[in-house]
């Protein structure tokens, strides 16, 4: 018995001391991990400090693929392909080189209402995005047209992937908004630095604000939404609890409000600025920057429909409203902004911390960038009619046209 705890002992001391210096080892790595990280990010901040040398920057377009009506693309965090989504409602794997494998096909559920309401390709499959683990989809699109109530159904679904595919049969939906009119559908989806899901939609009205919902935060429409898509208290998603509007007098899901078409919003990678693109009725088009330092637009009021851009339509300033950091006049030759995403790539040097932007109509490639606390728009090429733009893993930019074409921005 006395030797067999003394054997116990020994090999607990032995098991102890191997343990203790185990964890001690890993904790080295998780040291020098941290490190490495933080030098990481310090390299980033530091070049995001940099500012963009515009004048310097040239650009050309390389196209990487052809589809029906191509509105959106996303990444999935380890894999190497784009994933472009088709208006009509289908999504597409795209590794540069081979052919696109078809890997969603939802169009008995998207109505893109083009034919029936005529609205155009502002319907349909509208945007996608994966969750940070790639272990989420998420879609938004237009699903039903009723004629006897007039209106549409605008949808938020959440679809389970994994290494095997897409999971069309797991489909949950998380939003589901009833709209009286089938125009501005807005519809983009982004995960915030934050986490949070952040999609947008529309006003519902073709011109004017005539069903006032620019400034009513009692519904949704109108705004930009942000939300944790992880269910609670019986419903399919959660509120997060620093939303502006909670515990308050309006809608909790709402993240800012007054825009008008939200076409589109994204973040920059290095500073987590939000930057949110508006579509103008008759006077002007939009680009907003909400800067993180101040908030991310928490609780902003971006002025539809008594502005549009900055432009007085139907009253006094709001409280809370931010003026746009840009505006254009708006005509036949610029009818629709396209809202991209601020350059962060390694590929064209010249451009890093440049938003970058188009028109629907004009098809000009657009930069603004903020240099020595000047705002600087130059133009950087052409195309013709951009749908949307897209940011791979490397931060590098690609745009595509409702024409077909989806190409990458690579250096002149």
């Amino acid at each position: 018995m006395g030797w067999f705890l003394l054997g116990l002992i020994v090999g607990g001391v032995v098991v102890g001391y191997t343990t203790r210096d185990a964890f001690s080892r890993l904790e080295s790595v998780e040291t020098r991990l941290a490190d490495v990280t933080s030098t990481l990010e310090g390299v980033e901040g530091v070049l995001a400090a940099v500012p963009p040398r515009l004048d310097e920057a040239r650009i050309k377009l390389e196209r990487i693929g052809r589809f029906i009506d191509p509105v959106d693309a996303a990444t999935r965090g380890g894999d190497e392909a784009m994933y472009i989504a088709t208006r009509p409602g289908r999504v597409f794997r795209l590794v540069e080189g081979r052919r696109p494998e078809q890997v969603l096909d939802i169009t008995r559920r998207v109505d893109d209402l083009g034919v029936k309401v005529g609205v155009g390709w502002e319907a349909g499959l509208l945007g996608i995005t994966f969750s940070p683990r790639g272990d989420r989809l998420y879609v938004t699109y237009t699903a039903t047209w009723e004629k006897a109530k007039k209106s549409v159904i605008w949808k938020l679904d959440e679809l389970q992937v994994s290494d095997d595919g897409i999971d069309s049969s797991s489909r949950r939906t998380l939003l589901s908004i009833r709209k009286k009119l089938a125009h501005h559908n807005g519809g983009v989806l982004r995960f915030g630095p934050d986490g949070y899901l952040y999609t947008s939609i529309g006003d519902a009205q073709p011109s004017g604000d005539n069903l006032k919902t620019g400034q009513d935060t009692t519904d949704l429409l109108a705004s930009i939404l942000r939300i944790d898509p992880r269910p609670s208290r019986g419903k399919p998603y959660t509120i997060p609890r620093d939303n502006p509007l909670v515990g308050k007098k309006g809608s909790d899901e709402i993240w800012a409000f007054g825009v008008r078409n939200p076409w589109r919003i994204s973040f920059d990678r290095a500073t987590g600025d939000l930057w949110v693109a508006d579509v103008g009725a008759k006077d002007a088009e939009e680009i907003d920057f909400l800067p993180s330092s101040r908030g991310r637009g928490r609780g902003a009021n971006l002025g539809w429909a008594l502005l549009e851009g900055d432009i007085e339509r139907d009253g006094n300033t709001p409280k809370g409203y931010v003026a746009p950091i840009k505006t254009y006049k708006h005509d036949r030759a610029h009818c629709a902004i396209i809202g991209g995403f601020v350059y962060r790539g390694r590929a064209i040097p010249q451009l890093r911390g440049t938003y970058l932007y188009s028109d629907y109509c004009g098809g000009e490639i657009r930069g603004l960038a903020r240099v020595d606390g000047d705002v600087v728009d130059r133009s950087l090429g052409s195309m013709r009619n951009p749908s949307s733009f897209a940011e791979d893993e490397e931060g590098e930019l690609l745009v595509l046209s409702i024409k077909g074409d989806v190409y990458r921005i690579v250096p002149a």
